[in-house]
């Protein structure tokens, strides 16, 4: 996860796709949601 956060800040990604072995979209990862579950994480 922080290798995500490092290369969404570094490249200033909003967004990126996570895709499957076929190449398939499946899913994006925003900078919100990694914030927001980094922040989860920390208050634990």
């Amino acid at each position: 996860m922080e290798i995500v956060l490092e290369k969404t800040i570094k490249h200033r990604v909003e967004r990126l796709p996570v895709v499957n072995d076929d190449n398939q979209l499946i899913g994006l990862i925003t900078k919100q949601s990694i914030i927001e579950s980094l922040f989860k994480y920390l208050k634990e």
